[in-house]
């Protein structure tokens, strides 16, 4: 028995109850004359039809379902304008237009038959995705529905039913004679299951094609259409399946009575009801099983009561049944007091999201936080570039002994003594500059600098603006005091801090210029009377250039480093409190830490930032990272490390070294930059009227206690497995669904084949998903910026990705070895479908991490009442107005406030100034570029 939720395709949403009236009194009718369905399959709302004829629902309940349902989505059609169609196509033919089409938030929503699917979408996309279609000469017809039904854009509605669905009781009944429209199989026989697949069912597609398909595999050929029409019989026509009749209620074609005294007599004919000469009395409706009574008891004595029993005979006969009571009561309890437990210790169970990212990228030609970076990286620019000659040389003065590894994964080593024996390339950081950009009056490190100016970055992407802050002085007045985070976010902000390699910038150079001192400085009047007496004694013109040479260095260095002084501040840039820098700077007064887990840091402080707010230690964190080291100061040293260990390459040409993924793939490449990403409670960011960017499924933070630089892939992939399936369990994913429209951000640093992280990931990948890892979407961002290392930018452009609908291609992969050739590699070709990211991060010392992220419709900060309401809370002002004062969002502290003045007037803000105090109150130059 199938039901559908309509009389025709220009249905509005408002009938829905008269169609479910229709259809239940048609059944009805039906069953009072005997008949009994073995399987029951709705079409949309028409699941809510099935529940109700097979008698888990009764009509009261199913009715209300019903019109919650219309509401909650006409709620979310008012927040987000949407629009419903039909394209004259397959599902897998229509999601391959849309790819094309680039156009986004669409989605294919109902599979019909092979010559019709539904998609649904935002209204405006819509509109552009038929005007494509008109272009392309694809047939399709837009319907008078105003909502994006079975689309993530109805997620509000979803989580609004399942709230709704959580006091609803289903009767006794066998669950698996219905359907389900997202899984097309039957019901689990789990209530609470069921549950979760009526809420996925409003923002999943409508897997007509299947269910029918299904059905008719397990036996069933005989297909009845109960309710006001016949589309889903015409439907039929189009699917796949042989050897089937098909037959609706009633055909307004044939005339209503004619055509419902036709479908009666091929039911009598079928045996499926009796015929009026059977049953000259009407046939009672057989009644549908009672509720369930609220105190449970045994269903049934394990065996009757004898005459003359006793209450301990009762209880000895009976034990099993009791036990089984017992033991429900049990779990009952049991999960009253998890919930207590939970709100006891203040656990958060809603959803966490990220609101913000940003990220710094290399280039010496380039700002490192240019406006573009995102457009620029996910349109596979290359950042990369050679080595000058004298850092070449410098890394030759290490006097290193290299490990080589062949591509067959021997090693042997060799000692450095030629520029053409070291790193060639690497990814420079450009202009960069904390207080002309940002205004920050502070020589910080540029690790911790770096970290600044993302986390600055990342609040502006998150439209969380800084406020200008005031202090009272002795007299009542309120005189401005630097920009800070709103009042009401300063308790509940934490910030955590990732870097390899933090303070080495400033204890580098400091060495340096205490040694340079030491050596060269303080003896130079000596090594002065030395040159000019070697230019008196010496005849060889080569040898006096040479002399020359290393004369002028030394005269040239003595102007450099001139006289050493301790730098007093020295403990505050080398110990690792970047994080509380931060926090000082917008007075975030949450948890605060640095944390490295090597190049898996960025990815394993999501995991921690999610549990502090699970916790309820804070409502949101802000990660921030940066790295640099590539620059003149710390390459001798960290290039010449990886150089030792034999993971870089040293091809002179990027086409030729940057090859992630390649058949000969050689070595990784340094890169160095920043990042920085905003976790938080999706109800705090909705109380700012924004949705955030990508909902988190999961994170794992992991240790495989294996090898300081390889990978344990047994491990690893029993971890990846494992992760999936837990995240595929809390969220209701199927994988045969979601794979599709998946996006998988490699960590590969392209080092040799055996052993290196291409091979460990794929392998891993590919046993996680065995039916669907060709369907996912493989990017990489290595190969176009170097490793980044403790600021990997990858989760931070997995979240743009998916916004953009757009992933990097893989750079310079050429020739792809046959273990990877059947991997959907990114090109770099626009998509419109990319709504799930899962990202693979390692680290030195066995560390790995997974973050797997859902995209979600962002919401526009511009003309957004909510939003603007929040700013008015935060500011005091009516009419608040933003302005980027720094490159930093501000509230204008020009803009008069308008509530009730306090009773000492304010002093009037400075002209435009955002220079921030100190961690400490000291004073020291700015000396970096």
């Amino acid at each position: 028995i199938m039901f559908g939720e309509s009389r025709q395709l220009n249905l509005t949403e408002n009938t829905q109850p008269a169609v479910f009236l229709s259809s239940a009194a048609l059944f009805r009718y039906l069953q009072a004359r005997g008949l009994a369905p073995d399987v029951f399959i709705g079409h949309s709302v028409g699941e809510y039809g099935a529940l109700f004829c097979a008698g888990l629902l009764d009509f009261e309940t199913t009715m209300r379902l019903i019109i919650k349902r219309a509401d909650f989505m006409k709620a979310a059609t008012e927040e987000q304008p949407g629009r419903i169609m039909v394209v004259f196509k397959d599902a897998d033919a229509v999601h391959e237009l849309i790819r094309a089409s680039k156009v986004r938030n669409i989605y294919v929503a109902n599979k019909n038959s092979v010559k019709q699917t539904g998609v649904s979408g935002a209204a405006a996309d819509i509109e552009r995705f038929c005007d494509y279609l008109k272009e392309a000469k694809v047939m399709f017809k837009q319907l008078a529905l105003s909502g994006a039904f079975h689309t993530p854009l109805f997620n509000r509605a979803a989580e609004q039913m399942a709230a709704y669905l959580e006091d609803v009781a289903f009767n006794p009944a066998d669950f698996s004679r219905v359907i389900s429209n997202v899984t097309a199989e039957p019901y689990p026989d789990d209530p609470a299951a069921v549950k979760k697949l009526l809420v996925r069912q409003i923002v999943s597609p409508v897997e007509f094609i299947a269910s029918v398909t299904h059905a008719h595999q397990a036996g069933f050929e005989r297909f009845y259409e109960i309710g006001p029409g016949r589309i889903l019989v015409n439907l039929l026509k189009n699917i796949p399946i042989e050897g089937f009749t098909a037959q609706p209620t009633i055909d307004a074609k044939q005339g209503e009575v004619e055509s419902l005294e036709k479908m009666v007599g091929q039911l009598q004919a079928d045996g499926r009801v009796k015929s009026p000469a059977e049953d000259s009395a009407p046939t009672p409706v057989r009644p549908r099983p009672a509720a369930p009574e609220p105190t449970p008891v045994p269903a049934a004595a394990d065996e009757p009561l004898a005459a003359g029993a006793d209450f301990e005979d009762f209880m000895a006969r009976n034990e099993k049944s009791l036990r089984e009571m017992a033991f429900r009561e049990f779990q009952k309890q049991k999960r009253e007091q998890a919930l207590r437990d939970v709100e006891r210790f203040n656990f958060y169970t809603g959803k966490a999201v990220v609101a913000g990212v940003s990220i710094g990228l290399p280039g010496t030609g380039n700002k490192v936080f240019n406006a573009n970076n995102f457009e620029k990286l996910l349109a596979g620019n290359n950042f990369i570039e050679p080595l000058s000659r004298e850092e070449k040389k410098k890394i030759v003065d290490m006097n290193i002994t290299r490990v080589f590894k062949q591509p067959d994964g021997n090693a042997r080593f060799l000692d450095i003594t030629d520029t053409r024996d070291v790193i060639q390339l690497a990814g420079k950081l450009g202009y960069f500059n904390l207080k002309n950009e940002y205004g920050v009056d502070y020589d910080y490190d540029v690790t911790i600098a770096l970290a600044i100016a993302a986390g600055i970055e990342a609040l502006k992407d998150a439209h969380i603006p800084m406020v200008l802050q005031h202090r009272e002085t002795s007299t009542g007045n309120r005189i401005p005091n630097g920009y800070a985070l709103p009042a009401e976010m300063q308790e509940t902000t934490g910030v955590i801090m990732t870097s390899l390699f933090p303070g080495f910038e400033t204890l580098i150079e400091q060495l340096n210029k205490y040694y340079y001192n030491k050596f060269y400085v303080r003896p130079y009047k000596e090594l002065e009377n030395i040159y000019y007496h070697l230019m008196e004694s010496v005849r060889d013109p080569e040898i006096k250039e040479q002399i020359t040479d290393w004369f002028f260095k030394i005269k040239e260095r003595r102007k450099k480093y001139g006289t050493y002084k301790f730098e007093r501040n020295l403990l505050f840039d080398v110990v690792p409190l970047g994080s509380a820098h931060f926090a000082q700077l917008i007075k975030a007064k949450g948890p605060n830490m640095m944390m490295s887990g090597a190049c898996a840091s960025t990815t394993q402080a999501v995991g921690v930032a999610e549990d502090w707010i699970r916790t309820g230690r804070c409502d949101r964190v802000i990660i921030v990272g940066g790295e640099a080291s590539t620059s003149e100061t710390q390459s001798p040293w960290i290039a010449s490390g990886f150089l030792a260990l034999g993971a870089a390459s040293i091809k002179e040409v990027v086409t030729d070294a940057a090859k992630p993924f390649d058949e000969e793939r050689n070595g990784t490449i340094l890169g160095a930059g920043a990042v920085s990403l905003i976790i938080e409670r999706e109800d705090r960011t909705r109380e700012r009227g924004l949705n955030g960017q990508a909902e988190i499924l999961g994170t794992y933070i992991g240790n495989s206690a294996f090898h300081a630089t390889q990978i344990d892939q047994k491990h690893l992939t029993a971890e990846m497995a494992r992760f999936v399936r837990r995240v595929e369990s809390h969220h209701e994913l199927d994988p045969d669904a979601y794979t599709r429209s998946m996006v998988f951000m490699s960590h590969e640093t392209f080092t040799p084949a055996r052993g290196g992280s291409a091979s460990a990931e794929v392998g891993s990948l590919k046993q996680t998903y065995p039916d669907h890892y060709r369907n996912i979407t493989i990017t990489n961002t290595k190969g176009f910026t170097g490793h980044t290392l403790g600021a990997a930018i990858e989760d931070a452009v997995m979240i743009k990705a998916l916004q953009e609908g757009r992933v990097p291609p893989i750079a310079n992969l050429s020739r792809v070895p046959a273990e990877f050739g059947d991997l959907n590699f990114s090109c770099g070709d626009d998509g419109c479908g990319y709504e799930y990211g899962l990202h693979y991060a390692a680290g030195f010392g066995s560390h790995f991490a997974f973050l797997m992220v859902r995209r979600i419709a962002e919401s526009r900060a511009e003309d957004n009442p909510a939003y603007e309401n929040w700013l008015r809370r935060i500011s005091g002002l009516k009419r608040p107005q933003l302005k980027i004062i720094d490159n930093t969002l501000c509230v204008d502290p020009h803009v008069i406030s308008e509530v009730e003045a306090p009773a000492a007037a304010p002093v009037e803000a400075p002209a435009v100034k955002t220079t921030a105090a100190p961690p400490v109150n000291v004073e020291k130059p700015d000396t970096k570029p």
